[in-house]
């Protein structure tokens, strides 16, 4: 009984210490607060500082954290003071206690936990801060944090759902196109927003632009949209579109001129992902009346990827060259394109019309017959029929007379065969109305 009464009166007196504590610590905050409104405004100034500096120096956090140590020091002593003493006097009852008791010890060590794993978890306690300490300083290797990487884009959403000044508005639509979304998000509000001053900026150019880039990222995220968010019948958003396909495609462009820099070793995946952003941006304005998903299949039969300087001047076959380059990369580099990006290239291709120019004609016939296998994805191979489709006029005009140097007989063949191949990519002549190639088999 003796040790029962020893943890009683530890917990009274952890209690007592704990409560003498918190009045020293009103007391110490009280006296940071006080004499705010005395002497110049430089001589307050200068006193705010000297107060914080020594907060910080005496560490006036940790020993307010002790306190609270100290309580629930003592109502663990007491739990298990209360515990013991009925355990002896009545074990029925006892046993309550000590399940309630075992349920607020593993209720603690599960936030402690929790703590320790998100650092973004709200359940930090002195405890959590402890406990994450001694992991790092015995596991500095395994231990460490992930910051999560969606933070940035749960601000701005915040930003745009809630009704804020127009000067912040446009502040936060030059981040979104570098900010990476959480995936299935619903974010028609944020959409919604930046939708309703796009339409309004119509006669203000660069704020125009602006919105409409940030909402074509927010189109090749994979976030939530409503559909009937992604409707413009206005003169001006089709007038515009060749505006940010030409962006997106220069974009591209520098992307992926960066890098083929041998100096940019260390930068290489951050220009694989702006090359890749790059050609889904482009797909997201290949429909006139409306804002489109990447992945809409519409996109490879009815989009219109076409783009011209501005300048008028329609581009020519060797401003392509750089996206044939980067889809034949595909089958030497498999990080460099993947059934995604491949698809992009090649819709985005689709608007050269033709070839491609003499020096990269053959490369781009064979990245066509590769493309067009059976064993590619539909979308892969359907895209890579819309190309040949716009390149036709090429086609039609190469004859055995006027067979380009760099083309034979041999390589149209392939492409031939690769053509019955895309429509037909199974060799089983029993077709069916449902699946990706359905169309074809349709009287």
């Amino acid at each position: 009984m003796i040790w029962i009464q020893t943890l009683a009166y530890a917990s009274l007196a952890f209690s007592i210490l704990a409560a003498f504590g918190a009045v020293l610590g009103k007391q110490w905050l009280h006296y940071y607060m006080t004499n705010r409104g005395r002497g110049t405004l430089e001589e307050r100034s200068v006193d705010r500082q000297m107060k914080l500096d020594g907060i910080k120096c005496f560490r006036l956090k940790i020993v307010l954290q002790t306190f609270l140590v100290l309580l629930q020091i003592s109502l663990l002593l007491f739990s298990l003071s209360l515990s013991a003493n009925m355990w002896v006097k009545q074990t029925t009852i006892s046993s309550v206690i000590i399940c309630t008791t075992a349920f607020g010890i593993l209720f603690y060590i599960g936030t402690i936990l929790v703590s320790a794993l998100h650092p973004d978890s709200p359940f930090q306690t002195p405890g959590s801060e402890l406990f994450v300490a001694i992991c790092k300083r015995m596991l500095p290797k395994k231990f460490t944090f992930t910051p999560n990487k969606f933070v940035k884009s749960s601000a701005i959403r915040w930003i745009l759902e809630t009704p804020m000044n127009l000067e912040v508005v446009k502040a936060v639509a030059a981040i979104v196109p570098r900010m990476q979304w959480p995936p299935n998000l619903d974010a028609s509000t944020a959409f919604a927003c930046l939708r309703q001053i796009f339409v309004a900026c119509c006669d203000r150019e660069e704020l125009y632009v602006m919105f409409g880039k940030a909402m074509a990222h927010l189109c090749i995220q994979s976030v939530k949209i409503r559909e009937e968010l992604l409707a413009f019948w206005d003169d001006k958003f089709q007038s515009t579109q060749n505006r940010f396909i030409r962006d997106a495609f220069m974009a591209g462009r520098a992307a992926y001129v960066r890098l083929k820099n041998p100096w940019e070793g260390d930068a290489k995946p951050k220009l694989q992902a702006s090359a890749r952003t790059a050609l889904r941006t482009m797909l997201v304005h290949g429909l006139s009346s409306r804002l489109s998903r990447p992945d809409d299949e519409e996109l490879i039969w009815r989009g219109d990827l076409q783009w011209h300087h501005s300048n008028e001047r329609e581009p020519s076959c060797e401003e392509f060259d750089w996206l044939i380059d980067y889809l034949a990369d595909g089958r030497h580099d498999a990080d460099s394109t993947d059934d995604e990006t491949e698809g992009d290239a090649l819709l985005a291709l689709s608007a050269m019309h033709g070839l491609g120019s003499s020096t990269k004609r053959r490369s781009y016939i064979k990245s066509l017959i590769r493309c067009m296998g059976s064993t590619r994805p539909p979308r892969v191979r359907h895209s890579a029929l819309r190309a040949v489709f716009e390149a036709q006029e090429d086609l039609i005009s190469m004859t055995s007379v006027s067979m380009p140097q760099d083309v034979d007989s041999p390589l149209l063949n392939q492409l031939s065969r690769a053509l019955l191949t895309a429509v037909c990519p199974n060799d089983n002549p029993t077709t069916h109305d449902a699946g990706p190639d359905a169309s074809f088999h349709k009287n």
